[in-house]
């Protein structure tokens, strides 16, 4: 399954809806610099808030490892201490 990394890139929140199943999507308002996760399908809340730059979406990201929730928004801190818990366990 393909995962995409959905930022916000502004200065607002700002609200998408994004692929979390087949059928289904998820809500999530993201603050500035927060990111969520999604699967690799455009909703037209994605469609329009990347029109517009206020989000940025990164398709090809690797959560095999990290096993982050979809649809949940995360600081990018949460990344780092996400990697440096899978560095430690694969010690």
């Amino acid at each position: 399954m393909e995962i995409w990394k959905i930022k916000n890139i502004s200065k607002v929140r700002v609200p998408v809806a994004v692929a979390a199943g087949s059928a289904a999507s998820k809500g999530v308002i993201l603050e500035p610099g927060q990111f969520c996760l999604g699967e690799g399908r455009i909703t037209s809340s994605l469609d329009a808030q990347s029109r517009r730059k206020f989000i940025e979406i990164e398709k090809a990201f690797d959560n095999s490892i990290l096993e982050m929730k979809i649809g949940e928004a995360f600081e990018e801190t949460s990344l780092i201490a996400a990697s440096e818990k899978v560095a430690d366990y694969s010690k």
